[in-house]
């Protein structure tokens, strides 16, 4: 369904919902799309073009001026996601959810210069399948459904997030944090990092029940991303996956990915001395 459904649908509420609460809902939408959390991904891309010819002033929001830059320089239209790359790439990184400030300055201020075609459409990832191992049987007595991640294992993973910033050297020797949370039109990059010559590297935290083909996916389509639009030369991106153990599946996928490496750490509590 679209965008603007999806939210209604998500809080319940009428499609008379004021247009300020409404943006709101699709903004937490959209952030939890990019999260990957509730099954969600983006089905499908509106695209735009210009109204008219290129104007001789750009606006002032930088968003809109990022799209009329890029959609003055295409002979053909371009995608929501396309827009948001052109965006990052020429600005950076300045919002939680890129996409969605995108999305709401083409539906307002970009609408006398930009036309839009087709919708910003989420769906439900098809045949979610769980990991045949690490995960917790509490969930299941606690009536937890599939597919629903409780409560404890989220502040796990935020707490071991955490862990892993402060102890980069753990991971590789020489490495320095970029920006933890690194949004990008196609997800959340856990910790976006550089090595010691200045390459980017992308880490990610293997998730609870996550399978080793979701993980594979999405470092992987994170690298892509961020090897076309950050890295100042090809073929220098790399990434780490980071689990508690590496199991057979996850080690032979990382074999054959060249620039692909997982690293287990291992955290243990301790009395002090």
């Amino acid at each position: 369904m679209d965008i603007f459904t999806l939210a209604r649908v998500a809080a319940g509420a009428p499609k008379t919902t004021k247009k300020d609460e409404l943006w709101w809902l699709v903004g937490k939408v959209l952030e939890s799309t990019m999260r990957g959390e509730y099954g969600l991904h983006i089905v499908e891309y509106p695209t735009y073009r210009l109204t008219g010819s290129a104007p001789k002033s750009l606006p002032g929001r930088r968003y809109v001026r990022a799209a009329v830059e890029a959609l003055a320089g295409s002979a053909r239209p371009l995608s929501l996601e396309h827009l948001t790359a052109h965006y990052l790439q020429r600005y950076g990184q300045t919002a939680r959810v890129p996409l969605y400030q995108m999305f709401l300055a083409l539906h307002t201020e970009g609408r006398r210069l930009i036309t839009e075609a087709g919708e910003l459409r989420v769906g439900l990832k098809p045949n979610p399948k769980l990991p045949e191992v690490g995960r917790d049987p509490r969930a299941a007595s606690a009536g937890v459904p599939d597919g629903v991640e409780p409560v404890h294992a989220k502040m796990y993973e935020e707490n071991l997030e955490s862990l892993i910033a402060e102890r980069l050297e753990e991971v590789e020797p020489g490495l320095s944090l970029v920006q933890r949370q690194y949004v990008t039109p196609v997800g959340r990059i856990d910790l976006l990092c550089k090595d010691r010559k200045g390459n980017l590297v992308v880490v990610e935290l293997k998730r609870f029940r996550a399978s080793t083909e979701s993980i594979i996916d999405q470092v992987t389509r994170y690298m892509g991303w961020v090897q076309q639009h950050l890295a100042k030369r090809p073929g220098t991106v790399r990434a780490c996956v980071v689990v508690g153990k590496v199991d057979k599946k996850l080690e032979y996928s990382v074999r054959a990915i060249p620039n692909l490496r997982a690293k287990c750490l291992r955290v243990s509590l301790s009395d002090p001395d």
